[in-house]
């Protein structure tokens, strides 16, 4: 048996959540300016925590709850939508629950990056690594997986009508 398109890109989409949650997403760098002796500061993120490097040692940070709990539903909600195949309505509406949650994590990963350590007098860099591709991934996968389920439904409701 052939697996449908859809059913392809709703696995991508769930694969390329999970693999977020194991790969490192960014690495921000905080440099106070005009303050001389102070060192700089050193943050990897990742989908579940913060991290503060200061030479050997690793500090927390904070938590990325909310990040996590999307790139978890987003991945969830796509196997939902993987065994549903045979009701399209609900496939639909679950692809735009996806969609949600995934702009979601985006602007999460952005704003634990960039605008929560932004402030006066700081020159902060961030490098972003793998796990930040994710969710770009998953907006691809996830359109590609609503326009075969939008295509099979029209083509099934036409063989209906015959």
């Amino acid at each position: 048996m052939i697996p449908r398109a859809q059913s392809l890109w709703l696995f991508l989409v769930a694969a390329a959540g999970l693999l977020m949650l194991l790969l490192p997403i960014s690495t921000i760098k905080i440099t106070p300016s005009g303050f001389e002796g102070n060192s700089a500061r050193v943050i990897e993120m990742s989908a579940f925590s913060k991290t503060e490097v200061t030479g050997e040692a690793k500090i927390d940070a904070g938590k990325n709850r909310m990040l996590t709990w999307c790139v978890i539903l987003s991945a969830a909600v796509s196997l939902l939508a993987l065994y549903l195949i045979k009701n399209s309505p609900a496939q639909i509406k679950l692809c735009g629950l996806n969609y949600v949650l995934i702009c979601l994590s985006i602007v999460l990963i952005f704003f634990y990056c960039d605008l929560q350590t932004s402030t006066k007098n700081i020159l902060m860099t961030s490098e972003y690594h793998a796990g930040a591709i994710m969710p770009f991934l998953q907006l691809l996968g996830n359109f590609f997986a609503l326009r075969r389920i939008r295509l099979d439904a029209r083509a099934l409701t036409v063989m209906q009508q015959l």
